[in-house]
């Protein structure tokens, strides 16, 4: 794990694949060191974010378990350090046509940053990067997807589809 500051914002980044269930009408299987998977509220998308390096060894996790997934892949998780309060989850997806540089990345959550503490519209709470920098999921807290939207689009962020979901994440024990 490794820290960075973008802004005022402590953000701390881990290695972790994302899973896009090919079914995700179904009810959610749980396989191997899953830590949190988000469901649109229609069921029309699931992604799922598990603890582990490399895509491959998860794929075949999950074939071993019967589970038909979409496709999987490798991402670094950025996460804001402290959890911002509890709101409307939205997930918001976005494909890159060229590799999203360091740059590019760290100006586009500045402006978003700036304009949901302006708006007081929601907040960031974690992002996934691809390793081949080309595929982000972003989580937001937020009143509804609408205002998530309207932020991004003020930031002047190009996004592919934001959707509200349900966030189920794993329990441990304490």
């Amino acid at each position: 794990m490794r820290s960075l500051k973008v802004g005022a914002h402590d953000v701390e980044v881990r290695p972790r694949v994302i899973v896009e269930i090919a079914n995700p009408g179904a009810e959610l299987a749980v396989t191997g060191p899953w830590i949190r998977s988000y469901r649109a509220v229609d069921r029309r998308f699931l992604i799922t974010v598990v603890d582990a390096a490399d895509a491959a060894s998860v794929e075949a996790m999950y074939r071993a378990a019967g589970i038909a997934i979409e496709r999987a892949w490798t991402t670094y998780e950025y996460e804001e350090v402290s959890e911002p309060v509890p709101q409307t989850t939205v997930v918001v997806v976005t494909d890159y046509d060229r590799p999203l540089s360091d740059p590019d990345n760290i100006g586009k959550a500045e402006r978003v940053f700036a304009c949901l503490d302006a708006r007081a519209t929601g907040a960031w709470a974690r992002s996934y990067l691809a390793t081949d920098r080309r595929r982000m999921v972003c989580e937001f807290q937020g009143r509804d997807t609408e205002s998530i939207r309207e932020a991004l689009h003020t930031a002047n962020v190009a996004f592919g589809i934001a959707w509200r979901a349900d966030k189920l994440e794993r329990v441990t024990a304490s």
